[in-house]
Order: C-alpha cells, then structure tokens, then sequence
C-alpha cells in the first residue's frame, strides 16, 4: 500500500469516528469562504467579457474613450416592407425628370413612409423619470448644433415634414420635355448629394436633415444590394430598397468615470433605452402593421440585458436539473432488498443523495466567495455552466464511493470505521489523480487573456478543488453516520425512528452492474469486436481531424442570444439590411508633444482637402484605401477635423460661432 493509500485509510478511519466534528469543521470553512460572495462583481458588458484587456485594439480603444468619451450609443430600428397588394405596398414604376426608369421598392410607398414617420414621432415622445424629474430623449439624445436630436433616417431627406413629401413641381410646362418632379425625385437627387442645399433642389427642399447634417444614404437604406454579392457595389441602387434603418444617436459616457456628470449621463441613457424597448415591444405586438411591416429594434443595452435575463431565466432549468439528480442519486445509491415500506425506510439513501447534491452547490458557493474575496469580476456563464461541471464530477465520486462500500465486505477483523478507512483508501487517490488533473487543465485555461474565458478556468477550476475537499471530509462522514443507521434498522430521514430489523443481510448487486460484468465486458473483450471498435474509433477520429479546418474561428454574436429574444431578430436583420459596417478612428496619441499642430507642417500630415496637404499625410492614405473596397474594408474617407479646422480658419469671414450658442 503506497503513502497516498495509507494516509487516506487514516483519514477515512478519523473521518468515521469523528463525524460530527469533520461535517461541523468542513462546513464552516466552506461557508465562510461563501461569504465573499457579498463582494462579487458580475460583468455582462461584451467588451469586457471577451476582449483582452492587454490587446492592443482594447488599450487604444480604452485610450480613446478616457481621452476623448466613447462612442456615441446606437439605437435602431430595423423596417422592413412585406409586399402586400391589398395594402398598396408592392414594388413600382417611375420615371424620373432625367427620364429614366426605374423600379422603387416598396418601402417608398407613402403610406409606408408616413407609418414610419409616425412611428418615429412616438419614439421621439417617449418620456422617463430621473430623479423625480419626467425627461424625453432630447435630454439624452446627440446634438449636431441643429434643430432636435440626431436622428438618421430617410425622413431626414425631408426634415421629419409630411406635408413636404407631398409637394410637386412640373419642368418644362407646355414643352415636350414638361415632367412631374415629385418626392422621389427629391430622394434620388439627395442619395447622389446628401448636402444638397434647398436652392439647388428643383422643390426646393434641402436634404440636410432638421438636426443640421447629411445623412448618407447607405446609413438609412437596406436591401439594396444584389443577393450574394461581396462587398458595395460601385453604383448601388438605392431605389431598389426593401428596408429603413432609423438610427438613434445617444450620447456615451465613460463606464469607468467616479464623474458625476459622466455617471448620471450614462444613467439617464440607460433609463431612455428601458423605455424604448418596452415601447417597441408593446408597438410591435400592437399598433405595428403586420401585414406590410416587420421590424427589429435594438438597444446599447440590450445584449447585456438580454444575457442577464437569459441567465437568470435558467435557474429553473438548473434547479429542475439538480432535483433531478437528486432523484436519480437517491434511487440508484439505495440497495433495496426488501418489498415492505419498513425495508424500504431503511434501505433508501435520500438524506444521503441530498446532501451529496447539496456539497456540490456549496463548493461552487465557496469557489465564487473566494474569487469575489480576490476581486476576479464574474461573468454570467459561470452561474450556468459550473453548477453542472461540479455536479457531474461531484456526482461521479459519490456513486464511486458509497457503490465501492456498499460491495465491500467487512472483514471478521475490522471495526466500522476500519472498514471505511479500508474503502476511503482504495478510491480517494483516484479521486485525487482525477480531481487534481481537472482542476490543474482548467487553472491551465486561466493563462488565457480573454477575461470570460479567464475568469470560467479559475472559478471552475477551484470549485473542482473545493468539491473533493468536501467530498473526502464532509460526504466521508455522512456515509459513516448513513451507514450506522442503516445497520441500526433505523429510518431514512427519520433517523430517530427505529424500523424492525432485518434477518437477511446478503449483499446484492444491481441490475446494471450485472448486465456489465455478464454481457457488456465479455462481448466487448471478444477479439474480432476489440478490433471492429478501434477501427471504428481512428475512422471516426480521421473523419474528424479532416473536417476541424472548417471551423469558423470567432465568436458569432447570433448564437449568445436565446431564441425568443428581439436581439437575435435584430442581428439577423442587421446581416441582412445594414449596409454598412463599425466606425473606425484613426486617434494620434500626441500625449509625448512630439508634434506641434498650431504649425503648419503638422497639420499638412494629417489633413485631406487642401492642396496645402501632404500626398502621404495620414487622411490622404484613409481616402486611398476607401477607393480601393477590393483590398480594403474603409467605406469613405475619413472626417478629418483638420480639414473643418483649416476651412474655419482660412474664411475670410472667420471668427464664426453658433447663433444658439
């Protein structure tokens, strides 16, 4: 018998003679290491969760947000056209005042776009309570130095005014050459120049929006570009649409920031949000057109709250799943020999199986209060995934411990709690080799530097540690005390309840363990089905390693939500209708002083569209690769404040400053 054997037989005979003094010391250890909990922090925001913060996209990202403040948050719908001819909603011919035909998409019809409209007014009204103070979104919206919120949409094109869809012109009165100017006139002539001044419009209308700038029409529109192509086509049709996209600029605060001003912007977007999706929600299911309409909305907010609801709308799920266990655990521990209600009294293992379940739940209890002791922030999956790691692990060591009993017989020689020390001795080093080789593969996973992943390895990994601990201490002595009751004849969960004793005490084995010991290990020891399995085994392996390229590598964000959740509706429609990719910024960090902008060197290195500008300066190299969408993902060039700042400063008529302000 080695050390590790012999030291474990020792344990297991103390284990037994002592059981109330070992349950009473385990439990309390591990319930004070549960109190740290009170210090757990869980993170649901995506970027924390999966983006390393030693990478370089997150310090530059985590720079510019400190620097400067993050980038604005986005909240969309998405409107899509269902063709119904009953409704008027149908693609459509028009001619425009150059003469060409073309084919508009349904979303063009009015009646769609005054729905639209509509719908935008309401959530433009929408109202929310701050500090018993009643707000509206142009208390959190972004400002341009306009009229109202930034808001990109198509309506933008006609600055949220119904009456100017309606408005005609005609050209050419009394010529050949006389046509109707309308609506989608005034559309086409804004997607080719979304700057176009009022003036310069046949109806004059401008198309800068009410809040004072452009809206590109590649913001707004969806369903434009031809089925399964790749990339943006050179001459995008906008006309062909089936989609809107309503954006909703907020503006962003730094999560980070003890600012108070940074603390209750951020607090009064998030309460904006609350109300937007509880608005949509209700809008869809009830004022929402269906049949020429669908939509998918989406908040800054709403992954993480959609994962937290996910979350904790599993705990059903993980409690039905631990009750059942338990079930399992108590009829498959319990030897039932007898066929009267006193046998089976006696014979059950229901206290046992319940504390058993009841060791796992208190090892994951203690794994988190340590970790929330040491500051590891916890993330949400560690409350669903590790509950049923530790069980499977903590499920498989009870069956091996208290089955490797019950099949043991004692020797003439040996007392009760020998006898126990004998079995402790014989499972508790596997139980160590494999506790400790789970435990050390997950540690291992910690090295890793995306924090979700980082953060699961630790927790798992100890709640593994802790789960043996408990197992080899407390579930130890609580076999001892199930087992001096069962051969006391006394009851199962009423052990204060003496049952009449049995005369018969032979030891069987169950129906399982038969079937494996007389059919299933004979048939698979027999030497043409050994070979028949191994050839089975490398073919299915083979097969395996040749298909592992086609793993995508990444994490899709479809698969992080439930089914039921609007976000996922919204992330298909945003495969499928946006037609434009992330903002990208091009940040100097000059925090060294290593240039000098008010010279004019400096500012030649970084502007665009002056002649002044140097050919490789850093906004002349963005818009060399917007031209080039073959080899590059840069859809325009770069909104260069250089170039604002130099035009500003070049007027002949500068200084100006803003009227409102």
């Amino acid at each position: 018998m080695g050390g590790i054997a012999k030291f474990f037989t020792w344990w297991g005979i103390v284990a037994s003679k002592h059981p109330k003094i070992i349950i009473t010391a385990s439990m309390v250890i591990a319930l004070g290491l549960s109190c740290g909990i009170v210090n757990l922090e869980v993170t649901t925001d995506p970027i924390e969760l999966w983006a390393s913060p030693v990478s370089r996209s997150r310090i530059e990202k985590d720079f510019f947000d400190s620097e400067f403040r993050p980038f604005y948050r986005t909240t969309q719908v998405i409107i899509r056209a269902l063709e119904n001819e009953e409704e008027g909603i149908t693609t459509f011919p028009y001619q425009d005042f150059h003469g060409n035909d073309k084919v508009f998409g349904p979303v063009f019809q009015k009646k769609f776009l005054k729905k639209v409209l509509d719908l935008q007014e309401q959530i433009k009204n929408l109202s929310f309570t701050y500090q018993n103070t009643e707000m509206s979104l142009n208390d959190v919206c972004n400002k341009q130095g306009g009229d109202g919120c930034n808001i990109q949409n198509v309506w933008g094109y006609w600055q949220d005014n119904a009456t100017r869809l309606d408005m005609t012109d005609v050209l050419g009165t009394g010529t050949e050459d006389e046509r109707n100017v309308t609506y989608l006139d005034h559309f086409v002539d804004c997607t080719n120049n979304p700057s176009l001044t009022g003036p310069s419009d046949y109806l004059k209308i401008p198309c800068m929006a009410s809040w004072g700038g452009p809206v590109s029409p590649y913001y707004i529109l969806g369903g434009f570009i031809p089925t399964n192509m790749s990339g943006f086509p050179e001459d995008p049709q906008y006309h062909e649409s089936t989609a809107l996209v309503l954006t909703i600029i907020i503006n962003n605060f730094d999560a980070k920031s003890s600012d108070p001003s940074d603390v209750e912007g951020l607090e009064k977007a998030m309460l904006w949000e609350a109300e937007f999706v509880k608005f949509m929600k209700h809008w869809e299911a009830n004022e929402m057109p269906s049949e020429y309409m669908e939509i998918a909305f989406n908040s800054e907010r709403s992954i993480e709250d959609e994962l937290s609801r996910e979350t904790y709308g599993d705990l059903a799920t993980i409690a039905i799943s631990y009750l059942l266990m338990f079930i399992y655990i108590t009829l498959s521990l319990g030897q039932y020999q007898s066929h009267d209600l006193n046998g089976l009294l006696i014979e059950s293992k229901i206290t046992l199986g319940l504390m058993g379940v009841m060791i796992v739940l208190v090892s994951v209890a203690a794994s988190m209060g340590i970790f929330g002791m040491v500051g590891v922030p916890a993330t949400l999956i560690i409350f669903e995934i590790i509950p049923f790691l530790v069980l499977a692990v903590g499920v498989d060591n009870i069956f091996i411990l208290v089955q490797t009993y019950q099949r043991s017989t004692r020797q003439n020689y040996e007392t009760h709690s020998e006898h126990l020390g004998r079995v402790v001795g014989e499972v508790a080093p596997s139980m160590l080799l494999s506790s400790g080789a789970e435990s050390t593969c997950f540690f291992l996973g910690a090295l890793s530097d995306m924090p979700a992943v980082r953060a699961f390895a630790l927790y798992a990994g100890m709640a593994l540690l802790i789960d043996f601990f408990m197992q080899i201490t407390c579930f130890v002595s609580l076999i001892s005390l199930d087992m001096i009751r069962q051969e006391n004849s006394k009851y199962d969960v009423f052990c204060c309840v003496q049952g009449k004793k049995k005369s018969d005490k032979r030891k069987t084995n169950g129906i399982l363990y038969k079937f494996i010991e007389k059919m299933y290990a004979p048939f698979l020891m027999n030497g043409w089905i050994r070979f028949f399995v191994m050839i089975l085994f490398i073919g299915a392996f083979s097969v395996s390693v040749v298909y592992v390229p086609e793993i995508e590598v990444g994490l899709d964000q479809e698969v992080s939500m439930p089914e039921d959740s609007f976000v996922l509706k919204y992330f298909l429609f945003l495969k499928d209708f946006l037609s434009v990719g992330p903002p990208v910024y091009f940040v100097v960090n000059n925090t060294n002083k290593a240039l000098d902008f008010s010279s004019s060197e400096a500012q030649n290195k970084m502007c665009t569209g002056h002649t002044r500008c140097s050919k490789e300066s850093l906004g002349a190299l963005v818009r060399s690769w917007s031209k080039v969408p073959e080899e590059s993902f840069i859809a325009s060039a770069a909104f260069n404040w250089v170039d604002t700042y130099l035009s500003w400063a070049d007027d002949d008529n500068c200084c100006r400053y803003l009227k409102n302000n």
